[in-house]
C-alpha cells in the first residue's frame, strides 16, 4: 500500500533576477520622488501610454490634492484613443503619475485603461522591487518588494482562474500558481474599445500567493444588496471616510467625504441602471473598490 508522505517544503522560484536597479524618473516633474515605478501599456493596434507610481516623503493622495512637483498634472479624458490613469477618473480627467506618501504603504492604487483594444500588454521593471528606497524593510538577498493586481471586469489572464484571485508580481515566487515578472497580458472577451480597471498593491516581499484583494475586503468590508434597486448598504470594521461612486467612464453621480461611521446607506433610487464602482476609504486610509450593479 502506498503511504502519501506530505512534506513541508519553501520552494523558491528564482526567475533570472538581476541585482541591477535602474532608477526611474518622471519626465517634466521638477523633483523627483523618493521611488518610481514606470507601467508602461500597449494594445493589440499598436496604441501606448505610460503611468508612473511610487513613493515619496510629505506626497498627497489622490487628485484633489495633486503633487505638480512630480508631474501629477490633469489630462483631458480621450473619447476614441487609448489613454490610461494613475489614479481614479473624475469628470474625464486623468492623470499619469500618482505618487503617495511613504506612511501609507498599503494603499491600493488605481490604473484604468480606456478605449484599448485587447489583448492588451503591461510591462514593468521587476528589479525596482529590490531598491532600498522602497517603504518596506530590507530582505537582501530577496526582494523588498512585490506588487498584487486585483482586477474587477471579465478579462482573461493566463495562467490565472479568474476575478477573485489576485496576481503575484515579483522575480521569486514560493508556492504561488498565479504570478508574472516583468509582464502581463490581458484579454477580453469584447473585441474592443473596452475599458480596463485595475488595483495595485506594493508589499512588503513574502513571494506567497495573495488571496486578491476583493477576498480580503469580505472578512472587513460589506456591500449590500448587490445588484441593488433602492438603498446601498455599507458596513466596514474601520470607520468609513469617504465614499465615491462613479460609472465606467469616471463619471461621479455620488461623493461622501469625513463621514466617520461604520455603517452608511447610500440611496440609489436617483441613479440610472447599469454598472458603477464605488471607492471607499477608511479613517486608516485604506482604499477599497467594489462593482456595483443598479437595477429596477
Amino acid at each position: 500500500m502506498k503511504k502519501n508522505i506530505i512534506i513541508s517544503l519553501i520552494l523558491i522560484l528564482k526567475v533570472g533576477y538581476s541585482t541591477s536597479q535602474t532608477v526611474y524618473q518622471i519626465p517634466g516633474a521638477s523633483q523627483q520622488p523618493r521611488w518610481v515605478f514606470p507601467v508602461y501599456i500597449e494594445d493589440a493596434i499598436g496604441q501606448k501610454d505610460t503611468l508612473y507610481y511610487g513613493f515619496s516623503p510629505g506626497a498627497f493622495v489622490g487628485p484633489v490634492l495633486a503633487d505638480t512637483i512630480f508631474g501629477e498634472y490633469p489630462v483631458p479624458y480621450d473619447f476614441v484613443n487609448l489613454n490610461a490613469s494613475a489614479s481614479p477618473v473624475t469628470s474625464f480627467i486623468m492623470y499619469k503619475v500618482e505618487i503617495i506618501d511613504t506612511s501609507l504603504s498599503y494603499y491600493s492604487f488605481q490604473l484604468t485603461v480606456a478605449n484599448t483594444y485587447p489583448p492588451t500588454k503591461f510591462k514593468w521593471d521587476v528589479s525596482t522591487f529590490r531598491s532600498d528606497s522602497l517603504p518596506f524593510p530590507n530582505q537582501s538577498p530577496l526582494p523588498n518588494a512585490e506588487m498584487h493586481i486585483d482586477w474587477y471586469y471579465s478579462h482573461n489572464i493566463t495562467p490565472c482562474p479568474g476575478q477573485g484571485f489576485a496576481i503575484l508580481v515579483t522575480d521569486t515566487a514560493s508556492g504561488t500558481f498565479c504570478f508574472m515578472k516583468d509582464s502581463m497580458v490581458m484579454d477580453n472577451v469584447f473585441p474592443g474599445p473596452v475599458d480596463i480597471m485595475l488595483g495595485l498593491q506594493f508589499r512588503p516581499w513574502t513571494g506567497l500567493q495573495p488571496v486578491g484583494v476583493q477576498q480580503v475586503e469580505k472578512n472587513k468590508l460589506k456591500i449590500y444588496p448587490n445588484p441593488v434597486t433602492d438603498n446601498l448598504r455599507i458596513s466596514i470594521k474601520n470607520h468609513v471616510d469617504n465614499i465615491q461612486l462613479s460609472d465606467l467612464t469616471g463619471t461621479v453621480f455620488k461623493e461622501y467625504r469625513q463621514i466617520n461611521s461604520d455603517d452608511f446607506i447610500i440611496s440609489m433610487k436617483d441613479i440610472p441602471n447599469g454598472m458603477y464602482i464605488i471607492q471607499i476609504t477608511d479613517n486608516s486610509k485604506n482604499q477599497y473598490h467594489e462593482k456595483i450593479i443598479k437595477t429596477n
